[in-house]
């Protein structure tokens, strides 16, 4: 057996979600409403498309803000059992990324992939990306989350699953997105988000340290040139 098989067998990497726990569920959508949706075409009408898809915090986001034509992949039973309580079950194949692409014939205009790419090797990767491209229409737009290779404490997220493979930065990303054929990249530091005053505060105290760690790079290296210190990144790249 593969260390990927025996480890994907009991496969969850957030607690299970209880099903009153509300507060709980809104620290793991917060984001996903406050920074993703802002990025997504207006029409409620369009396939989306999420690899990886886990326990279906992105999908309930997306059914909630009144997306319609949504489809979730993953192989993973008990994060579907969560799913199945959000109700976000019948969006969901259970099936490998690749197995998916290969053998759909459908067409997406948004693609996620949220912490998923980390999980590859190098040759995976390219191979995964090449398919995504195949499978996005024309201006469709590739949505990720991953780990970022030039924060302060990259080694904490590219280390805490034992099945991460790589960690990544703007440069690292950028050429993989070009050899498979995306353009217009963009990337962004995942910042905690404000949805209360224990939120502000974790702002705030952030805010104060990354500018002291711009500060540290300032007299380094003569300029920041866009830096992002999170533990990961986002962004998405588009299909011209």
């Amino acid at each position: 057996m593969s260390y990927r098989e025996k480890i994907y067998s009991s496969y969850l990497t957030n607690r299970q979600l209880p099903v009153a726990d509300l507060d709980f569920l809104e620290s793991v959508t917060v984001w996903y409403e406050k920074e993703v949706l802002k990025v997504l075409p207006s029409d409620r009408n369009i396939k989306i498309l999420e690899l990886g898809c886990g326990s279906g915090y992105f999908l309930y986001v997306l059914k909630k803000a009144g997306y319609k034509n949504l489809t979730g992949v993953d192989l993973g039973e008990e994060q579907l059992r969560v799913s199945q309580k959000l109700g976000v079950r019948d969006f969901v194949i259970q099936d490998d990324v690749f197995s998916f692409l290969k053998n759909t014939d459908k067409v997406y205009d948004v693609i996620c992939a949220f912490d998923l790419l980390e999980h590859f090797h190098k040759d995976e990767l390219l191979d995964l990306l090449d398919l995504i491209h195949s499978r996005l229409t024309l201006g469709g737009i590739f949505v990720f989350r991953t780990p970022n290779g030039e924060g302060p404490f990259a080694g904490r997220y590219r280390y805490w699953d034992f099945t991460h493979e790589i960690a990544f930065t703007r440069n690292s990303l950028s050429q993989i997105f070009k050899a498979s054929g995306f353009s217009e990249c963009h990337f962004f530091p995942v910042k905690p988000v404000v949805h209360g005053i224990k939120s502000l505060a974790r702002r705030i105290i952030f805010e104060v340290f990354e500018k002291l760690l711009w500060l540290y790079l300032v007299a380094e290296t003569g300029g920041v040139r866009g830096y992002i210190i999170t533990q990961n990144l986002w962004g998405w790249a588009k299909k011209i």
